[in-house]
């Protein structure tokens, strides 16, 4: 039976005097760069290279070129400063990309990143650009701007196309335009421009400054684009229907007409032409790429692609189509047999943050809910990559058969993992207004031969009410016990739940299930959160005071009150770890308490409106985010004293954070930096944010992954200058039985002569890859008698027919590189000899 409240120990807080927030008391205010790790690249429409070995794409205020064929970053651009708008290749040269964002114009080399122009921008209120690509002479940029127009009750925002001449920064408003993205779209001649404005079809013709107007017969007009041979254009409808439109231009005798392809259930996001023109292309809200053969009107369905499509682009050789999705990623498909070629994958929008930021350690990894809903991301922050991409519900996608229209789905509301990170927990919670909520608990074991979380056990429902805490105990040094869940809901119920093992009769096999072990209800009220202390050996639970509990039989220990006011009551609280693990950090609406753990003592009290309170579970400092003034504040303190480690006074002014997490830091992130865990940072809107720049540390990773590739050539013979030379243990450790330098050299004499290096430089980086090192090794060989090894000098060192020229040194110690062993070189010595003498 749970223990009363009446019986339990009651620590009452001592009164200390308030440290207000103050500069005195702050130790050293650091301005780290906020760096956002989920990059959008499904707001800027991509584009492949001239040979279709790259797709360009644009983020924030950098370019990225991905291979197609990997989805690997190949290079980033990073000369703007401002979000980029588009990016389009320089018809004069294929070679060069042209990026624009609202204050620049940047044409650059994508082979080697070199800028060769930059041209300043003069405009206001931009929200998109568009660069007439096919034209020779670029001579204009076209600016989709905005204004705010004052009405009786209310205010109209009024987007306009405006040509803007790049010598003189004259600017001609053309005509009103929408404010979608698809809107626009120019000629393969480059002669022509067409946007669109509600269900009016503006043609403006570049080389003669005229514009004139066509009403759609149908609804209002969504996307557009230009055949690129023929005299016809393709828009889509609000309504899910494309209109085609024959006989647009000049010099067309023939009536204008219209066809009517419809198949989609809602607006089209975009509609474009194959570069051949054989195909039009259309995708939107069902998650279908439709393929419409013009000739025959004819379609064909890419299905199931998972998000809706926001954008559509082509190769010039009309070879692979590329899909932009709503959730951040890119899927090439073969436009010949429509089969997936590759996909890049980046970080999914968070559709719902309810459950927050988790860390798996041994992944280490970032957990967070994707997109669409029901499925987990595993995101590593050092290397910018989504591990894997976990689906926890396996429900289909379900797209909303009216604009705007609310699907009540499930979503995963709490995520935990265990210690080893074996086992995972999750809270699956389906809300709607009609039914009652369901809820479910599930329990996840990792399978290392399937790599992935398999389910283990189900628990329908694990609480009456909501749960506010799902929590995994901390394995404890002195006892070898089985994995222990605990759950808390709102009305004050605690449950934990134990592993046990079946033994089946009748082949000895032993299955892993989950049980109830106990239970504790503490009445009417309310529980807000769970927490163990770092080595599980407490457990305490935030109700209108902190309660320490055992875990083992959840039996009361002692209780944390605060009562200053009784309108301040505690809301969050959180228990530092390592040399820290003794304090409890504690906040309420007004105040953060410090009580030491040993004495139940309040240590410590500083008044701050504190809304996040996070223990670094690599140092001995908590880090507190601290509301004030409609700013927020990123403070770390050593929980022995009240003054801030450091201080951070600019967080994300886009939202409020919604949940910090640590994990292990890869380096320092500035000098000024104590040593800590790496913070990321959950807005509301589901935007995950790091301090500091990782680009450095990223650079230096993706260089050690080029440094491992090796050519042919380095294969054969090895690099002429290692980096690292390993022992003589370890080179003959795996020295592989026969000669493979025998078939590997006929194989290199098949290779055209003119191409092939010197003869003396493959002689010596041969005889140099024979070369071991003799660091901190002693041979004991009997074949070397001498104690004073023989040297070679890097820098005097000449290679002559007969072998390397050794030099004795009667010195006490070895240096440089030894020629240790030369019986088991000595086969492939007399192979390159026999070779280069041409036997």
């Amino acid at each position: 039976m749970p223990r009363s409240l009446e019986h339990r120990k009651i620590c009452t807080w001592r009164k200390i005097k308030t440290n207000k927030m103050a500069d005195k008391h702050v130790g050293k205010v650091s301005k780290p760069t906020f760096k956002k790790c989920n990059q959008r690249f499904d707001q800027v429409r991509s584009i492949f290279t001239r040979d279709s070995s790259l797709i360009v794409s644009g983020s924030g205020s950098n370019v990225y070129l991905f291979h197609r064929s990997t989805g690997e970053i190949d290079k980033i651009f990073t000369e703007h400063k401002h979000e980029v708008l588009t990016v389009a290749i320089n018809k004069n040269n294929p070679l060069q990309v042209i990026s624009c964002c609202k204050k620049k114009l940047m044409i650059w080399d994508y082979t080697d990143l070199t800028v060769v122009k930059t041209i300043k921008l003069k405009i206001e209120n931009v929200t998109g650009v568009f660069i007439n690509s096919s034209s020779i002479d670029l001579d204009y940029v076209y600016f989709k701007t905005k204004e705010s127009l004052k009405l009786k009750k209310r205010e109209k925002i009024v987007h306009s196309m405006v040509k803007y001449k790049i010598k003189d920064g004259s600017q001609e408003t053309i005509s009103k335009v929408d404010s979608r993205e698809n809107s626009v779209a120019f000629s393969s001649c480059g002669n022509y421009m067409v946007c669109l404005h509600r269900r009016d079809l503006i043609l403006h013709k570049i080389t003669t400054n005229e514009t004139t107007n066509h009403q759609a017969p149908c609804n209002e007009l969504v996307c557009v684009d230009i055949h690129p041979q023929n005299q016809c254009i393709a828009t889509g409808d609000s309504h899910g229907r494309i209109l085609v439109w024959y006989n647009m231009f000049d010099g067309v005798n023939s009536p204008q007409k219209h066809v009517v392809l419809h198949w989609h259930s809602m607006a089209p996001n975009d509609v474009i032409f194959s570069p051949d023109g054989l195909y039009l292309l259309s995708g939107g809200k069902e998650n279908v790429l439709v393929l419409w053969h013009l000739e025959s009107e004819s379609k064909s369905f890419q299905p199931r692609l998972g998000s809706k499509i926001n954008h559509l682009f082509c190769s010039k050789d009309s070879r692979f189509i590329g899909v932009t999705m709503d959730n951040n990623m890119i899927q090439v498909i073969s436009a010949i047999d429509h089969t997936l070629s590759s996909v890049l994958k980046f970080l999914a929008p968070v559709i719902d943050s309810s459950s927050g930021l988790s860390y798996h350690k041994q992944f280490d990894s970032l957990v967070f809910n994707g997109s669409p809903e029901g499925q987990l991301q595993f995101y590593q922050p050092k290397s910018d990559k989504v591990l894997m991409t976990l689906d926890i519900l396996s429900n289909n996608v379900i797209s909303s058969t009216k604009e705007n229209e609310d699907v009540f789905s499930t979503v995963i509301d709490k995520v935990a993992f265990n210690e080893t990170g074996n086992w995972m927990a999750t809270l699956d919670v389906r809300n709607t207004p009609v039914l009652p909520t369901e809820r479910r608990l599930c329990i996840w074991k990792y399978l290392d031969n399937q790599k992935t979380f398999i389910l283990n056990t189900s628990i329908n429902p694990p609480h009456k009410n909501d749960l506010v805490a799902v929590a995994f105990r901390p394995s404890m040094s002195s006892k070898k016990e089985s994995n222990l869940l605990v759950t808390a809901s709102t009305t004050g119920e605690l449950k934990t739940w134990v592993q046990e093992q079946i033994v089946n009769e009748e082949d000895d096999s032993v299955t892993e299930q989950w049980k109830l072990d106990s239970f504790y209800s503490v009445g009417s009220k309310t529980c807000r959160k769970a927490h163990f202390s770092q080595d599980g050996s407490l457990l305490a639970v935030l109700f209108d005071e902190v309660v320490i509990f055992d875990p083992d039989n959840l039996s009361e220990v002692a209780t944390l009150s605060w009562s200053y006011k009784k309108s301040d009551k505690l809301k969050t609280f959180c228990i530092c770890n390592n040399e820290s693990s003794c304090f409890l950090i504690a906040a309420s609406q007004h105040n953060m308490i410090v009580w030491d753990l040993k004495t139940f003592d309040v240590a410590w009290q500083l008044e701050a409106t504190v809304t996040h309170l996070v223990a670094d579970p690599f140092s001995k400092y908590f880090a507190a985010v601290v509301s004030h003034k409609k700013k927020q504040r990123y403070l770390m303190f050593d929980p022995s004293t009240p003054h801030p480690v450091i201080v951070v006074n600019e967080l994300p002014k886009d939202s409020k954070i919604k949940d910090v997490i640590f994990v292990s830091p890869p380096s320092q992130l500035c000098d000024e930096w104590p040593e800590t865990g790496e913070p990321y940072f959950m807005t509301e809107t589901g935007d995950i944010y790091c301090l500091g720049d990782l680009d450095p540390i990223r650079e230096n990773i993706f260089n050690q992954s080029r440094d491992k590739e090796q050519s042919t050539f380095e294969s054969i013979f090895g690099s002429s200058r290692p980096k690292e030379r390993s022992t003589i243990a370890d080179t003959y450790s795996h020295l592989p039985l026969g000669n493979p330098a025998k078939a590997a050299m006929r194989q290199m004499l098949t290779t055209p002569s003119h191409i092939l290096p010197d003869v003396n430089v493959m002689c010596n980086a041969f005889y140099h890859s024979l070369l071991l090192s003799s660091n901190k090794v002693k041979l004991t060989d009997d074949e070397t008698k001498e104690e004073n090894s023989t040297t070679i000098n890097d820098e005097d060192e000449k290679m002559t027919e007969e072998g390397s020229t050794i030099n004795e040194d009667s010195g006490d110690q070895v240096q440089n590189v030894v020629l240790a062993d030369l019986k088991l070189r000595k086969p492939k010595i007399d192979l390159l000899r026999s070779i280069l003498a041409g036997k």
